[in-house]
């Protein structure tokens, strides 16, 4: 019978996965972005969502 200790080991271990894929799915998404509008950034930080709005913005 698992404690809650180990029941919240559980839940972190599997949060963590959660937060691995995720990040993972984030890069791709940068790289794929980068290749395709060489003149942006794409950076994780801030500035990624302005770089997205005026790539569409351009498109448009």
């Amino acid at each position: 019978m698992n404690t809650n200790k180990e029941q919240s080991l559980n839940t972190n271990g599997e949060k963590k996965k959660i937060i691995s894929i995720a990040l993972t799915h984030i890069f791709n998404g940068i790289n794929q972005l980068s290749d395709a509008f060489p003149g942006k950034a794409f950076t994780i930080d801030g500035r990624q969502v302005g770089d997205i709005v005026e790539v569409i913005a351009a498109l448009e």
